[in-house]
């Protein structure tokens, strides 16, 4: 008896459906259990089956271009998860033992199916990917076939044209003393392509206007919730609008900064194509000071795709060469990966306590080198200034982190190299601002002897 994963078991929990909504992922269902297409453990009423008949030029896939085509004729669909059949496999099974043809006549059924759900107006993603999985392993066992790799270059023209449902996606955006940039930054947000957004914006009792101006966009935009709160710390304001959320996946927008117009469309996207928890994205940083951007990226788009493990050992290295898995802003996180974690209140560098345990967490994650965040700087904020708390925060931080890598056998060498890169840069730091005479000053020196 096959098992499910708690997301597949709630997939396959489908009830009484509509024509539509089943058709809409029946690629999917059938993954998961070929009741959907195989000729047993079926009830259909005669009248809905009427002239069909089985494709007799059709030597193999054939049940499957049958019930496509009869599930087009019906008004709703039954899924009753009882076992009622026993299907035996062997040896001689054609299922396990298919050439080159049959292997054509399978991809051009799904190639019909995919044109006729994009005719119908129903999103296309399932048969899209359904197809795209078939390809990749057609492939795998005739290599060498020109026919079949004509499939393959179908999947990739239509990628682009691929239709899907759109989830509610919140975007989560604290606010405190930021009225000269707050407008840029709700504004970039309204005209997001990806429509189905909510926008959760979380006063953390600012003194200044962008109360006024929160107020106005929630006025014209009913995407944009307004909610008001005594000052508690950027971490507070995050956990506060997690915890009202309704998005199945959420991000974070730091209020002095702006997002490109497919910020959420291409991330989701990503999360979409590649059963991603987490999306990773690129950013520019525009300095205040100078009036110009700092634009390092610059080469052609890409893909990495990691488990959270694969991720958790490459983190120190990533985080070595920039932002993009350093801080919280221009990354897509599934909601649930919060059911557990949250920002910690009162604290400081607050996303490098937090991301990593939200990378351990997920199953899979990818990273799309695309500039889709706007990272404003030169903007005085809390981590900029240098202060005893902060030289604090920073060092339990960093070896709460050091700690955790270590007992559960991650990648600590190269943790150990981040810790010490960010204690000497820290160290400095104290040296400029004048705190050699403090205590936490000593603490550094100590812990950079050590390291080294």
């Amino acid at each position: 008896m096959r098992s499910y994963s708690r997301e597949d078991d709630e997939f396959l929990n489908i009830g009484t459906r509509s024509r539509d909504s089943f058709l809409e992922i029946l690629p999917r269902l059938g993954e998961l259990d070929h009741s959907f297409y195989s000729i047993s453990s079926k009830l259909i009423k005669r009248e809905i089956i009427g002239n069909l008949l089985f494709d007799e030029q059709i030597s193999y896939a054939e049940v499957l271009n049958f019930f496509f085509y009869l599930y087009l004729g019906v008004e709703s669909v039954v899924f009753v998860r009882d076992y009622t059949y026993v299907y035996r496999t062997h040896d001689a099974s054609t299922s396990q033992n298919v050439n080159e043809l049959q292997a054509l006549q399978e991809l051009e059924i799904y190639k019909k199916m995919f044109q006729q759900i994009d005719r119908m107006g129903l999103p296309t993603f399932h048969y899209f990917k359904r197809m795209g999985n078939v390809v990749t392993y057609r492939i795998s066992g005739f290599p060498t076939s020109k026919a079949i790799r004509e499939y393959e270059s179908f999947v990739s023209e239509v990628r682009e044209m691929v239709t899907y449902q759109q989830p509610l996606i919140s975007l989560i955006v604290p606010i405190y003393n930021v009225e000269k940039y707050l407008w840029s930054c709700l504004d970039s947000i309204a005209k997001q392509t990806y429509s189905n957004i909510e926008v959760l914006l979380v006063n953390d009792g600012s003194p200044d206007g962008s109360g006024v101006i929160c107020q106005e966009f929630v006025a014209r935009d009913s995407r944009f919730r307004y909610i008001e709160k005594e000052n508690g710390g950027l971490s507070d304001a995050r956990n506060v609008g997690i915890a009202r959320a309704q998005g199945e996946f959420l991000s974070f927008v730091d209020s002095d900064d702006w997002i490109e117009q497919t910020y959420v469309e291409d991330m989701y996207r990503a999360a979409l194509f590649n059963d991603a928890e987490v999306v990773v994205s690129n950013y520019k940083k525009f300095d205040v000071k100078d009036n110009c951007y700092w634009i390092h990226v610059f080469d052609d788009y890409y893909e990495t795709h990691y488990s959270g493990e694969e991720l958790i050992q490459q983190l120190p290295a990533l985080e070595r060469k920039d932002f993009s898995f350093t801080t919280s802003w221009g990354i897509l996180f599934a909601h649930r990966l919060f059911d557990a974690i949250s920002f910690p209140k009162g604290k400081t560098i607050e996303d490098t306590r937090t991301n990593y345990r939200l990378f351990a967490e997920s199953r899979r994650l990818t990273y799309i080198h695309k500039a889709l965040y706007n990272y404003r700087v030169g903007v005085d904020s809390i981590s900029s200034r240098i202060t005893e708390k902060l030289l604090v925060d920073v060092l339990e931080c960093l070896m709460e982190r050091m700690a955790v890598y270590a007992v559960k056998g991650w990648n600590v060498a190269d943790e150990r190299e981040n810790v010490l890169m960010n204690l000497k840069m820290r160290y400095n730091q104290a040296k400029e601002a004048g705190l050699q005479n403090t205590e936490i000053f000593k603490r550094y020196a100590e812990f950079i002897s050590l390291l080294e």
